[in-house]
């Protein structure tokens, strides 16, 4: 799977998480970085999590774009949820 994130932020954290193991952090301010993760057949928990750090004050924003997940059998059972200023999308 691939996708491309760029954030702005503090010091605050985005992380990827594959089956609930961290695979991906980005802190700060960041410009577009091409992420390429092996995910092996099955199914499997992709989450996206922000962690904002509690001395940060500015607003906060992270770009997620070009999520591509080769071999999706299951698309049509796909649950996408992002909380913030993002939509939701489930299937």
């Amino acid at each position: 799977m691939s996708f491309d994130v760029a954030t702005s932020s503090e010091d605050s954290g985005y992380l990827f998480y594959i089956d609930g193991k961290e695979v991906g952090i980005w802190i700060g301010t960041t410009n577009y970085k091409h992420v390429e993760v092996l995910v092996p057949a099955g199914r499997h928990e992709l989450k996206w999590v922000y962690r904002k750090n509690n001395r940060a004050n500015s607003d906060v924003t992270v770009w997620l774009d070009n999520l591509l997940i080769p071999g999706l059998a299951d698309h049509d059972k796909m649950v996408l949820w992002m909380v913030g200023n993002i939509h939701i999308l489930s299937r």
